[in-house]
């Protein structure tokens, strides 16, 4: 059996007992979202074993060839122990979270009819977060993001990054905001269409500043601003192998685009400049969770 260990990535509070506060809403959280999906599973094997037994009793015309049918599973399984949240509930409105750096400029805001806090990127913009502990080879990641377009003038969105960094120190830092650079690095390129229009997503791998890994675009099955409604980015890293989930859907699974001995200590984010103005695009960001999974 697997022993499953959570790593929360979080702000660091400026008290103890935030902290605490943050670490239960997220153990809540977790225990939840681990019940939610069981009974999911359950539910399919149900179906499934209804959809055979009807497909048995049906009568098959000679002749005619069958249509086939394929079935897959959502398998992502978070850990269950918390050891770090970030939810951003102990920032200041309007001010850059606590700990994070940027080229330009980022907030943290409340999203109306969205519950907590998000962090805004603003186009032209690269985000790191706070250091942590460098992750095992076995881990996952979630967030969440909002994306809003007012705009439809025909250009083309800003592509937005979702990145796992190894950095090295403040230096390593300041290298990644100021010049992009990064001892390693994998990020996940989401190309929006803008409203009511789909989404592509792209991988992309860099290690000691070389390409590593690169793949083509695709289109997802999944409208840009998915309907004003929250996109849940889900990661799994296995050594080399890493596969990405949105909304459960399976976007990525890739034997090979983890750099060899990549040690990541930091989340990232990168924001194209745009012609839109800030107020035609909405880009947020929350609920960042890294679990570990000890085998």
């Amino acid at each position: 059996m697997k022993n499953i260990i959570l790593c929360i990535i979080a702000l660091a509070p400026l008290a103890v007992f935030s902290q605490v506060d943050i670490l239960d809403r997220a153990r809540d959280k977790v225990k939840s979202r681990t019940n939610q999906r069981i009974d999911r599973e359950m539910d399919k094997s149900l179906d499934k074993a209804e959809e055979k037994v009807f497909e048995n009793n049906k009568s098959k015309p000679e002749g005619k060839s069958q249509h086939i049918q394929a079935y897959s599973r959502y398998d992502y399984i978070p850990g269950d122990q918390i050891i770090y949240a970030e939810d951003f509930l102990a920032d200041e409105i309007g001010e850059l979270p606590l700990k994070w750096t940027t080229n330009n400029r980022g907030e943290t805001v409340t999203v109306k009819n969205k519950a907590g806090k998000w962090m805004r990127l603003f186009p032209g913009s690269r985000f790191a977060s706070p250091s942590f502990k460098k992750l095992p080879e076995n881990f996952t990641v979630e967030m969440d993001l909002l994306l809003q377009f007012d705009g439809e003038g025909g250009y083309v969105y800003p592509e937005l990054e979702l990145k796992l960094l190894e950095l090295a120190g403040a230096t390593g830092t300041r290298s990644f905001v100021v010049d992009q650079e990064a001892a390693n690095e994998v990020a996940l390129t989401l190309l929006p269409g803008g409203t009511d229009k789909p989404m592509y997503a792209a991988l992309k791998s860099y290690a000691n500043g070389a390409g590593h890994f690169s793949n083509d675009p695709k289109e997802l099955k999944l409208i840009s601003d998915n309907g004003g409604n929250v996109i849940h980015v889900s990661v799994w890293v296995q050594k080399e192998r890493v596969r990405y989930w949105i909304n459960e859907n399976k976007i990525f699974d890739i034997p090979l685009a983890i750099p060899p001995n990549a040690g990541f200590n930091h989340i990232g984010f990168s924001l194209e400049s745009s012609v839109y103005d800030e107020s035609q695009l909405g880009m947020y960001i929350s609920n960042h969770y890294c679990p570990t999974k000890i085998t």
